[in-house]
């Protein structure tokens, strides 16, 4: 077991690593097809089994970062341990990715917050963060050329980069979490008193009203349009007559 002394000296970059060697999946597998297979050597050499020469470690994140996907396996067990091949990488090139404090609180609740976290939460995230971040990409690439702008819809694309990100939070969120309550909410807003009275019409400028408009003659009773009617048979009759 590590000293208590010595552990609270350590970098924050070794205790990552420390937490990666002890819950990283150490087992005999083979390669799928197109993976580089790297042999490690107790002094900490690197031998590319498929193209047949040593490698250094800034060889090997190159390597990675043209899209290979690469194997280690110890030399004598031949156990996987492209885990902590790859968490010594990183911590190389960012030996204070982590905060001591951080790392302190993973080691101590190791049993089963280390799992769930590095597993499950930590991939999920960097996930969603990538896609954001390509999409972000996309759309910036759109809005600097004008004939995407609107798109065959004629409307202007536009998703939230942040969905799916935000979507992977809330899947840890603890049980029985509930987000504060908005203060805003539940207010009715104040509604104006209503008046009986018609609005009065606005001037024109002059301090003068318009005039108001024509009241329209309400239309004719029943009784009216019926004597119109007979009157006009009456002198339809009368003009028959005198033709005869």
């Amino acid at each position: 077991m590590m000293p208590l002394g010595l552990s609270l000296r350590l970098r924050p970059g070794i205790l990552f690593l420390v937490l990666c060697t002890c819950h990283a999946p150490s087992m005999k597998r083979h390669a799928p097809e197109g993976t580089v297979v790297i042999r490690k050597y107790p002094n900490r050499r690197l031998y590319d089994v498929t193209r047949s020469k040593h490698l250094t470690l800034d060889e090997l994140v190159e390597l990675i970062k043209q899209g290979r996907e690469v194997q280690v396996i110890d030399s004598k067990t031949r156990e996987d341990i492209t885990p902590a091949v790859l968490a010594q990488v990183v911590l190389e090139q960012n030996s204070y990715l982590f905060s001591a404090d951080f790392l302190h609180q993973l080691i101590r609740n190791q049993d089963g917050l280390i799992g769930d976290f590095l597993t499950e939460f930590l991939p999920k995230v960097l996930d969603s963060y990538l896609e954001t971040r390509d999409l972000m990409r996309r759309q910036m690439t759109q809005f600097t050329t004008p004939q995407a702008w609107l798109g065959q819809s004629g409307a202007l694309p536009f998703t939230n980069p942040l969905t799916n990100f935000t979507d992977h939070l809330r899947q840890f969120r603890p049980p029985g979490f509930a987000p504060p309550p908005d203060s805003t909410r539940g207010e009715e807003p104040e509604t104006q008193p209503s008046s009986s009275e018609p609005p009065t019409p606005s001037t024109d400028g002059f301090g003068t009203r318009p005039d108001p408009s024509p009241i329209p003659n309400p239309p004719p009773e029943q009784s009216e349009v019926d004597d119109l009617k007979q009157r006009l048979l009456d002198l339809e009759t009368r003009m028959a007559s005198l033709k005869d």
